[in-house]
């Protein structure tokens, strides 16, 4: 009677390394968080892989790691130049964990519409936490460019314009995903493309939070707030205006 064959071992999964990691990065993002907050988020998703942590987790340190950032800038004593290297360091490592937790996911194939929906939860309520807390700490620390009693006009005008901006690209973003052209031709970039790039820039959590710190640090926390959403409100009107007449002027399915 032939002998039995042994049971096949199964092969060791190689370690997952940096490089599994970055191929798992967000390609649609904008230019500055695809090669600088996915370098960032990599290399925290390693570390996540290596520690135990789930996608979940990073996604809920990155929102408490916001929130302790501008708490401490709020509530501490210190001069506007080592508040605002704090600010930087922390809302970079916090977008850094928000970058890691997709690919987190990705690179050990546990997404789903649940973590998809808790990340874009955080990421809503991270952009009306980290303006909404500076704009009280900045009420009694910073210069403001109108009289006090305009100042809640001003709290409003940090958070609006550029929350309004983003649901426009999202929607917008949204709607041609739900209606693909059916054969798309190679073309050169139309208007209403080279505006949705420049506003996603501008938009663009890594050049946002960066010029949140250096503002504060310089002691120009509202005339940033004035001009850049003043930049994102005119950015939306435009974007808004291009996109209904991109949509009138596609045939209908």
């Amino acid at each position: 009677m032939p002998a039995a064959p042994p049971h096949a071992v199964p092969a060791a999964r190689p370690p997952l390394t940096y490089a599994d990691c970055w191929n798992c990065r967000g390609r649609n993002s904008f230019w500055l968080t695809l090669h600088l907050g996915y370098r960032l988020g990599a290399l925290l998703a390693l570390l996540a892989y290596r520690t135990g942590c789930s996608p979940g987790l990073v996604t809920l340190l990155s929102f408490l790691t916001n929130a302790a950032g501008v708490l401490a800038v709020a509530l501490l004593d210190w001069s506007p130049q080592a508040e605002g290297l704090l600010l930087f360091l922390s809302l970079q490592l916090a977008y850094g964990l928000d970058c890691a937790d997709g690919v987190l996911a990705r690179v050990t194939h546990r997404t789903s519409t649940t973590g998809f929906f808790l990340d874009k939860t955080a990421d809503l309520a991270s952009a009306l936490l980290i303006p909404g807390i500076l704009g009280f700490a900045a009420a009694s620390s910073q210069p403001a460019p109108l009289p006090q009693n305009l100042l809640p006009l001003l709290l409003w005008w940090s958070i609006a314009p550029r929350i309004l901006l983003t649901s426009l690209i999202w929607i917008k973003d949204s709607l041609s995903a739900a209606h693909p052209r059916p054969t798309p031709t190679p073309a050169p970039p139309s208007s209403s493309q080279k505006l949705r790039k420049a506003a996603g820039n501008l938009i663009d959590d890594i050049t946002f939070r960066s010029a949140l710190a250096l503002s504060w640090a310089t002691s120009s926390y509202w005339p940033f707030v004035l001009t850049f959403h003043s930049l994102c409100f005119l950015f939306a009107l435009s974007y808004a205006t291009k996109t209904i007449r991109h949509l009138r002027s596609r045939p209908e399915a």
